[in-house]
């Protein structure tokens, strides 16, 4: 079963970049869309008090506080993730 891609977290430090993201994810794409400004953020908004679970994670590679590829690692490492689905997670 394949389900909609709705909502995206997007881990980028550039403000400039957020931008233009949001503008073609939500404007033209129509997806609800969640920034954090380092990996750091993403993983604590990940399942957290709000119970937030993104269908897409987006992250950037080189980020302050926690890069992507350690939330990346920390994502895999999650339960909230099943083994397929850890195996189809990229840090771009």
């Amino acid at each position: 079963m394949n389900k909609e891609l709705k909502y995206i977290l997007l881990a980028e430090d550039e403000e400039d970049i957020q931008m233009i993201t949001e503008m073609a994810l939500v404007d033209l794409g129509g997806f609800d869309v969640k920034i954090c400004d380092n990996g750091l953020q993403a993983v604590e908004a990940v399942g957290g008090v709000d119970g937030y679970m993104p269908d897409l994670i987006i992250l950037d590679v080189m980020m302050p506080e926690m890069d992507g590829q350690a939330a990346l690692k920390v994502f895999k490492s999650c339960l909230l993730y099943t083994s397929d689905a850890a195996d189809d997670l990229l840090c771009v």
